[in-house]
């Protein structure tokens, strides 16, 4: 199990932070694989927000990716385009949402190896 997971890493000559680190950032992109999103109530638009009952997994992922809450559901649900200079904030509808979580679980995943 998992001590056994433990004892094969250490074998690798890996440090108990290295170990801890892929731990925290496995559980991020376990957590970031529960975020749902929701249609923005409140907008006239196509908008997305996380799903009330996510907001717990989303909290976790933050925190074992070390990034402020706000922060990473922000990203999630609207993206940031540099048009003439300035930053423009463009609401991702619901799919877009779900898309920009797994392309970053998949990113994050990815950095493991690097």
């Amino acid at each position: 199990g998992f001590e056994e997971l433990n004892v094969a890493m250490s074998s690798f000559n890996m440090s108990e932070g290295e170990i801890h680190k892929i731990f925290s950032v496995v559980g991020a992109i376990l957590h970031l694989g529960n975020v749902r999103f929701v249609a923005k109530s409140d907008s006239h638009s196509d908008a997305s927000a996380i799903e009330p009952k996510s907001e717990h997994s989303l909290d976790c992922a933050a925190k074992l990716l070390g990034v402020p809450t706000a922060d990473l559901g922000n990203a999630l649900v609207r993206r940031v385009q540099l048009i003439s200079g300035d930053e423009v904030f463009r609401n991702h509808n619901t799919k877009q949402a779900e898309e920009s979580r797994d392309v970053l679980a998949k990113e994050v995943y990815g950095r493991m190896f690097d």
